[in-house]
């Protein structure tokens, strides 16, 4: 894998983590996505649009960091904050925490 590449934290196991319960983890506020993953859901807490990046709260209360790439939806520049989101998980290797990607915005 590429040194600037993400994993997705919930490849290769049922229910995101050995050992874990398949399908959504209660008190999360997440659903199972097709493929296996889990999908997150939370609102848009802030963007730092001269820089390309922003913050989402999970409905459980965590702060994840995504990037404009990881939009799909959207464009970055239509986002605003306090927007309702899906969005799963992934670790940054040089990083080693836990991004959002693949954020979708809902409603």
């Amino acid at each position: 894998m590429s040194r600037g590449a993400l994993t997705n934290r919930h490849s290769g196991f049922i229910g995101g983590q050995p050992g874990c319960p398949a399908g959504p983890v209660a008190g999360t506020g997440s659903r199972k996505m097709e493929g296996g993953s889990l999908l997150m859901k939370g609102q848009i807490v802030r963007l730092v649009r001269d820089r390309g990046f922003g913050f989402v709260r999970a409905e459980a209360g965590q702060e994840y960091f995504f990037h404009a790439t990881g939009i799909e939806n959207r464009t970055f520049e239509s986002l605003g904050g306090g927007e309702s989101v899906e969005f799963d998980l992934a670790v940054a290797p040089r990083a080693n925490r836990e991004r959002a990607v693949r954020v979708r915005v809902v409603g």
